[in-house]
């Protein structure tokens, strides 16, 4: 099914991913490539014409905190989750979860955006983030060049199996995720 691709994009820079998106037809989003490419390859996603690699768009890898939010950027893989400190501090359950994630080479491309954006009901990182009450934010080109960003909550974002809330001209870009309370007790098993 990859060969209805009629253009490629990789872009490092945000604003050039949005202006992708924002182009009548639309993309198919490439991070991981975890979902995307066995599902296209067993023909059950037909890809847009332009592909669109985001896997180098600067500033959507990083991990900080907010606040009282910690914010995972989308290409944010569950292996580089499961080491930093920041997660170990704020969001232990999510070093859990990386735990018991697929296999360590999946585990070292699958990104937070991607595993989200797929919205499989069986999901790894669906079900822990509800349960934090995290939320997805998403960005698009505003018709002056701004980035506009929305927030949604992850439990809100999924509109059923293999669907969400988000807009065709717009990309994933980051979790946001209450830090843990000090008393704060969470597993996964």
């Amino acid at each position: 099914m990859m060969e209805q691709v009629a253009r490629y994009l990789a872009p490092t820079r945000l604003q050039q991913a949005l202006a992708a998106l924002a182009q009548p037809g639309g993309a198919t989003v490439l991070a991981g490539g975890t979902d995307l490419m066995p599902q296209s390859h067993a023909g059950k996603v037909r890809p847009a014409p332009l592909l669109l690699n985001i896997r180098r768009v600067e500033g959507l890898d990083g991990i900080h905190v907010d606040g009282d939010r910690l914010v995972i950027g989308a290409l944010v893989t569950v292996t580089q989750a499961m080491a930093s400190d920041l997660v170990r501090r704020h969001a232990p359950l999510l070093v859990a979860v990386g735990e018991k994630f697929a296999s360590e080479q999946i585990r070292n491309a699958a990104t937070f955006g991607g595993n989200l954006c797929n919205a499989s009901p069986a999901a790894d990182l669906a079900t822990p983030l509800v349960a934090l009450d995290a939320e997805v934010e998403l960005s698009r080109l505003a018709d002056d060049g701004a980035t506009l960003t929305r927030r949604v909550p992850v439990a809100e974002f999924f509109a059923g199996p293999g669907r969400t809330q988000r807009a065709l001209d717009e990309l994933l870009t980051a979790v946001h995720v209450p830090c843990a309370a000090a008393a704060q007790v969470a597993r996964f098993y």
